[in-house]
């Protein structure tokens, strides 16, 4: 089964992993993460998707500069986005992995792509974030492009954007799939499919260890205190082991504690007995709190929060 590795870019972060890092011979956050997706032994083919908002074009820039292969698509969400690109390179599944995970234990990699490959008929999407149990920064999801046609079906051929025929065949052309109809499925990502799992077959898969870290630590670049903690590690570890893993990466943090502290201050939600935030909170924030309001800040926010209290 072909599987296409997508490193997602999103978010306003992106200028932190273009950035050439002389401690790293040159090259970015983006180049070295690359280089360790691709270091996974069931990784065959690794591209950077972004969108074509002229706000990456300085990630597109790089990529092209450094011979990576970047894909954008104008879909307005990643689901149709992940779809696009999937037909085009005439795959049967993708894997999406966040850009802000320079980090990224190629063995985690290696693990949730078994899991999916080794039983490609048994389920539809796999990850390890429905719950996350990793420490932050080595999300990896797999989905099946039927699956991923199906996202398509559920919205956009229940629109007139879209009729059943041109959405159940690999013809599901780009205008329909970027109907605004589609939107509501779509700018949900990937959690769409755990959310319904009656109708898609999913699977999470769970930290060996028994452990759960995805709290207590985040390995990922979304701001500058993030960046600088990614780069001291990457100058701590990569010299002398340039595959370092998740373990390493623990390690050093015991040894070195002062490396943790630069993000520190984005783990003191979880010391509350309930951390809850907007639907537009910083992504850093979304990741870290126990519940996202479905409403923005001053549109209703507190009152999602206040009626799930109640309704407990």
């Amino acid at each position: 089964m072909q599987v296409a590795t997508i490193i997602q870019v999103e978010g306003n972060a992106s200028h932190f992993l273009i950035q050439p890092l002389p401690q790293l011979s040159g090259k970015s956050l983006l180049w070295r993460m690359v280089e360790r997706v691709r270091a996974a032994r069931l990784v065959e083919r690794v591209l950077v998707a972004a969108a074509s908002n002229p706000e990456y074009d300085a990630i597109a820039r790089h990529c092209e500069q450094t011979g990576l292969d970047c894909r954008r698509e104008n879909s307005p969400d990643v689901l149709t986005r992940y779809y696009q690109i999937g037909l085009k390179l005439d795959v049967e599944a993708v894997a999406i992995i966040p850009a802000t995970s320079p980090l990224i234990d190629p063995e985690i990699i290696d693990i949730v792509l078994s899991t999916f490959l080794e039983r490609p008929d048994t389920f539809d999407a796999v990850s390890n974030l429905h719950p996350p149990s990793y420490p932050g920064g080595n999300d990896v999801e797999v989905i099946a492009m039927k699956a991923l046609r199906m996202a398509c079906n559920d919205d956009a051929c229940n629109s007139n954007a879209c009729n059943s025929n041109a959405c159940n065949s690999n013809a599901c052309n780009s205008n329909a799939c970027n109907s605004d109809a589609l939107n509501s499925i779509g700018k949900r990502g990937t959690a769409y499919f755990h959310e319904n799992s009656n109708r898609f077959r999913t699977q999470n898969v769970t930290w060996s260890t028994g452990l759960d870290y995805s709290k207590s630590h985040r390995l990922t670049v979304e701001n500058k205190d993030d960046f600088k903690f990614v780069t001291a590690v990457f100058e701590a570890l990569y010299p002398h082991k340039p595959l370092f893993g998740i373990n390493d990466i623990l390690e050093l943090l015991e040894k070195r504690p002062d490396n943790d502290t630069l993000n520190e201050k984005y783990l003191e939600m979880k010391l509350v007995g309930l951390s809850a935030c907007p639907a537009d909170a910083m992504q850093v924030v979304k990741t870290i709190a126990d519940y996202v309001c479905e409403s923005k800040g001053g549109y209703g926010a507190f009152r999602d929060l206040a009626e799930l209290i109640i309704a407990a």
